[in-house]
């Protein structure tokens, strides 16, 4: 799911009001192995954004160069960089920090942010107006593979079922489970709100036990939400065949900032693993009629997969990049990657033959990558691109592979709300499109 918090879809400064949300930006060095001080980068990151507010410059530079040397690869602390050399009168150091945006494939549009004022008369940035401009340009390998009909719902989540080859969405607003045939004809396989449903977010099918495992919690852009409703989740099990709900494991109560249940990995022996965006991973063993929690970090934990031979988890963290969990020893550790990426602001999360198929959408442009993995999964090795600003991105979400493509929601509609989850006065409601993206 894309990060409840407003602030993962913003490209450039956090007000002291973001910085107040903390779950979503709790940011950790993106290419170190051993677990990083978060703590400390968050801290550092609400120092800049206080320093900013008071039009202290020097201090926020200074606190956003301490951040940047905690996480090197972080596209919103190289632009805050960039924009804190500008303001203190040192055109150089700002070109170079946007440069580097540049080489790790991203856009910004620096004309619409007056803190850039004083380098519009430099040739240098207009280079780097010339290089942002490139990164703009589309990347489009994809089809369209379904339209769902009506506008009114928010789509997130994505899973198929090989058997009956059918389709299930599920939706933020209306709290519901939707269904499409290969052919298009759509369904809905449970009503708004029905067996407690929530917003709903990962979906997984488990095609041998006829199951469709859902993710939902509680989110201020569904219908109905309440106060008391803040920091509850839940993950349901539905019999494919008769959709009738055959497990229920709902979160744990008296957690400090609750829970945000996010996307879910299938084992081979039918247990599931729940991301949780407010920081822990759930496991829900075969057969045990439990859930519990094998680990917690200062992450917003989003796409989890399971590797084929079962005993690790990769798990995106919006904000440091994929992580491995060894589900024995339930140790963790942050995968290494190239220096000229960025695996910051990952939301879905597949696997295709050994690689990483990867949604990026909390930068711009928004992108799906595919990621190559070392024969010990410990390391990404290389990253693709795949497609990058499709002219059906509103903001790309999750997706599963179907032999050898990758589908995924091209366009939830996370922008059409405000701070509050209510939707925006005048906020375009689209069709729900998939997109169908070829991975040979």
């Amino acid at each position: 799911m894309p990060n409840p918090e407003a602030a993962k879809r913003r490209s450039v400064r956090l007000n002291l009001a973001l910085a107040a949300l903390a779950v979503a930006i709790l940011l950790t060095p993106a290419c170190k192995q051993e677990e990083p001080a978060g703590g400390d980068l968050q801290a550092l990151r609400m120092a800049a954004s206080a320093a900013y507010a008071q039009q202290d410059y020097a201090a926020f530079l200074e606190h956003t160069q301490a951040a940047l040397a905690l996480s090197p690869q972080h596209p919103t602390l190289l632009y805050n960089s960039a924009a804190g050399y500008a303001l203190t009168g040192s055109p150089e150091p700002s070109i170079a920090a946007l440069d580097r945006l540049i080489a790790l494939g991203l856009s910004y549009n620096l004309m619409g942010d007056s803190d850039f004022g004083s380098l519009l008369q430099r040739r240098d940035f207009q280079v780097v107006l010339t290089g942002m401009a490139r990164n703009r340009v589309a990347v489009v390998r994809s089809r369209l593979l379904l339209e769902l009909p009506d506008t009114t719902v928010h789509v997130e989540g994505i899973a198929y079922d090989p058997v009956a080859r059918r389709y299930y969405f599920g939706t933020i607003r209306s709290r519901s489970i939707l269904t499409a045939t290969t052919g298009g004809e759509a369904g809905e396989f449970v009503p708004p709100g029905e067996h407690g449903l929530m917003a709903v977010l990962g979906l997984v099918v488990d095609a041998r036990r006829r199951l469709l495992w859902v993710a939902t919690s509680a989110l201020p852009q569904m219908d109905g939400f309440r106060a008391t409703d803040e920091g509850h989740s839940a993950l349901l099990a539905f019999d494919l065949d008769s959709g009738e709900k055959v497990s229920d494991y709902r979160s744990p109560g008296g957690l400090a900032g609750g829970t945000a249940f996010n996307d879910l990995a299938l084992a081979g022996d039918g247990s599931v693993y729940v991301s949780d965006g407010r920081g822990a991973i759930w496991w829900a063993s075969a057969g045990s009629g439990r859930l519990e929690e094998i680990y917690r970090a200062s992450e917003s934990f989003q796409g989890i997969v399971s590797t084929a031979s079962g005993d690790r988890l990769l798990v995106a963290a919006y904000g440091s990049g994929i992580w491995a969990i060894d589900t024995a020893t339930r140790s963790a550790s942050l995968l290494s990657y190239p220096a000229d990426a960025t695996l910051l602001g990952i939301d879905g999360l597949a696997t295709y033959r050994g690689s990483l198929i990867a949604v990026q959408n909390g930068v711009r442009p928004y992108r799906v990558l595919r990621l190559a993995l070392n024969p010990e999964q410990s390391a990404i090795t290389a990253v693709r691109v795949l497609e990058r600003n499709h002219p059906d991105h509103g903001e790309p979400t999750l997706g599963v592979v179907v032999g050898d493509r990758f589908h995924y929601v091209a366009n939830s509609a996370w922008n059409d709300y405000d701070m509050s989850g209510q939707l925006r006065p005048g906020a375009t409601r689209k069709k729900p499109l998939i997109l169908s993206l070829p991975l040979e």
